[in-house]
């Protein structure tokens, strides 16, 4: 579990994929945040670009690219920033689903948000 303070940014980094069987094609990642925004940098070296990235900035975000693009991107201290929505405080989820074409595979991370 994570905790943040309410109004304040959380960056998330070290969340990694993989997908033995995609070799270098590319998966679809699924972030989604109920009760908050994601926000997933465009601009990491060899990661993903803005026209890789849907919904930045939303609680339902969608990167598409290669394993690789994509690990690169989570990996970076600043490649994903959750935000609360305003004046939230209490528990949230970030769910992370992956699909290859054939498969999806989700996960979630539980998120404290504490009142201030």
């Amino acid at each position: 579990n994570l905790t943040v303070n309410e109004d304040t940014d959380l960056p998330i980094a070290g969340i990694r994929i993989n997908d033995v069987d995609t070799a270098s094609n590319n998966v679809t990642v699924t972030l989604q945040a109920v009760n908050g925004k994601l926000t997933v940098n465009n601009s990491v070296a060899g990661g993903l670009g803005a026209g890789n990235i849907s919904n930045n900035g939303t609680g339902n975000v969608t990167l598409t690219g290669t394993v690789s693009q994509i690990n690169t991107t989570l990996a970076a201290s600043n490649g994903l920033v959750y935000r609360g929505n305003l004046n939230f405080n209490g528990s949230d989820t970030l769910s992370v689903n992956v699909n290859d074409g054939s498969s999806t595979n989700s996960q979630s991370l539980g998120i404290t948000v504490n009142a201030v």
